[in-house]
């Protein structure tokens, strides 16, 4: 999670600073890589969590 919001705060600097499109580009695919290792963690983590009978069963997300 820290290194998404790392990746999305950089993003947000250079777009600020007049970064081209093409490096716009390059921030959305990484951007787009970091939010679903997060996601695939985060479901992970929610259905280990399951298991223990401490979180309600919800549905996994579905990655972009």
């Amino acid at each position: 999670m820290r290194r998404h919001a790392k990746t999305m705060h950089g993003a947000l600097a250079l777009v600020r600073a007049g970064i081209t499109e093409e490096g716009i580009d390059q921030r959305k695919i990484e951007l787009i890589a970091t939010f679903n290792d997060v996601q695939a963690a985060w479901d992970g983590y929610r259905a280990h969590l399951k298991e223990h009978g401490v979180f309600p069963v919800i549905a996994a997300s579905t990655q972009l």
